[in-house]
């Protein structure tokens, strides 16, 4: 999907946060769940695109994201990087769609 061919990078600490955005209007956060990434969202966010800005998120270790060893991959620490993510892209009243844990 077109949508996903541009990958855009957040650097957080030691680790690389990869991400895909396009739209307009109110921000749609996609987070998928443990084992899987982004790409899991290809065939739902061209709907939500047309109105709002669609972002969707590779959690650490998983997809395009860094894969470091020596990391924690606990939810805490992923709901921390995603709160850096939404401070860095400066997003406010955020929609989540989420799946898994």
């Amino acid at each position: 999907m077109a949508a996903f061919e541009q990958t855009y990078t957040f650097d957080i600490a030691h680790q690389s946060i990869a991400y895909h955005r396009f739209g307009k209007g109110e921000p749609v956060l996609f987070i998928h769940g443990i084992t899987t990434y982004s790409f899991i969202w290809r065939n739902i966010v061209p709907f939500f695109a047309e109105n709002y800005d669609v972002i969707a998120v590779d959690l650490a270790g998983c997809g395009e994201s860094s894969k470091n060893i020596d990391d924690s991959y606990s939810l805490k620490n992923h709901a921390g990087m995603l709160l850096k993510l939404i401070d860095h892209l400066d997003l406010h009243n955020v929609h989540l769609v989420c799946h898994d844990v």
